[in-house]
């Protein structure tokens, strides 16, 4: 699912609480897969890599196993290995060209 940013709008970017909502959105979901795109768009890649990076940490201590994938701030190959590098991102949304 593509959030479009609205969980961090809705949450003021408190990520206990975006990835409490992502924890039960999981529940909720069962045995599917949760895949969540673009949970919060910050200020640039730095904050956007900062940001997803505590955002899986979270998730990951409390267990869950919703993916964030990236995909704003995540345009070029070096945005992707500085995502990878990170290890800020489960997946990463793949742009194919014009």
């Amino acid at each position: 699912f593509d959030l479009y940013g609205t969980a961090g709008r809705a949450f003021d970017y408190d990520m206990q609480a975006i990835a409490a909502v992502l924890v039960e959105a999981q529940q909720r979901a069962g045995q599917l897969r949760l895949h969540i795109e673009t949970p919060f768009i910050l200020g640039g890649r730095a904050a956007q890599i900062e940001g997803f990076a505590e955002l899986k940490a979270l998730l990951e201590r409390m267990g869950s196993p919703v993916k964030l994938v990236a995909d704003e701030w995540c345009d070029s190959l070096d945005d992707v290995r500085e995502f990878a590098g990170r290890r800020a991102a489960h997946l990463v949304q793949i742009k194919m060209p014009d």
